[in-house]
């Protein structure tokens, strides 16, 4: 009798068809992973995600118009998926946005196999994957690839409130607007105006700013307990 695995369904989106149909084999030969479809342009991608809901999308950040707006427009159409980028290069700001518009990884295109298959089995099972090795936390992945200053600021330096400081930990721990007002108990409108004053008081014009300069000060942590899952599609949005 065969031994049945469980199959975790992928879209491959490749806007090179060799290089998708190459991925594609490579997937399609372990036993635990099913491809349902391939994508060769930005539209296709957010219609193949619409309409299969895979567990996960192996996308090629070269894909035309850009990785990112790929990224943007997955997360525009509702479509939450774990995304594992490939890409020849990334620079560390780039890796920053990607994360903050959805990405749970990276593999470079020159990587083994074996660097690949376990990247997307570490997304399937609820990880991250930076070029080679997972890591467990969003906020890991976001200080690794984000220079640090020469002296941390306190958040007193800013004259943030506690409230404040609780806001900005939830943004870089990838909360949207709604979970946060959930979380702490206050209308949406409240957290917007704490949104407005933070971004005031620190200098800053987006979410993704705040985010990466919070966990780049070791801010992420301050009052901030697991259990807040993104909305990526608006934390996107706002970071835009």
């Amino acid at each position: 009798m065969n031994k049945q695995y469980p199959q975790n369904t992928v879209v491959v989106a490749a806007h090179e068809p060799i290089r998708g149909y190459g991925i594609q084999r490579l997937l399609e030969a372990e036993a635990d992973v099913k491809v349902v479809a391939e994508a060769n342009s930005a539209g296709e991608v957010v219609e193949a995600v619409s309409r299969f809901r895979p567990d996960l999308l192996l996308l090629d950040f070269e894909m035309p118009p850009s990785g990112l707006k790929v990224l943007a427009q997955v997360s525009a159409a509702s479509a939450a998926v774990r995304t594992l980028l490939l890409a020849y290069a990334l620079e560390r700001k780039q890796i920053a946005q990607a994360f903050n518009a959805g990405a749970r990884g990276f593999v470079l295109k020159g990587s083994d196999t074996d660097v690949l298959l376990n990247g997307v089995r570490s997304l399937i099972a609820g990880q991250y994957w930076v070029g080679d090795k997972p890591a467990a936390e969003r906020t890991m992945v976001l200080r690794s690839f984000t220079p640090p200053p020469e002296r941390r600021p306190s958040w007193l330096d800013y004259h943030l409130t506690p409230r404040e400081i609780e806001i900005v930990a939830a943004v870089a721990n990838g909360c949207s607007n709604s979970h946060a007002s959930e979380k702490f108990s206050i209308t949406l409108r409240t957290v917007k105006h704490h949104l407005s004053n933070i971004y005031e008081k620190l200098g800053l014009s987006s979410r993704l700013e705040l985010a990466i300069f919070a966990v780049n000060n070791h801010w992420d942590a301050y009052g901030f307990d697991a259990g807040c899952t993104a909305d990526r599609a608006e934390e996107y949005a706002e970071a835009s």
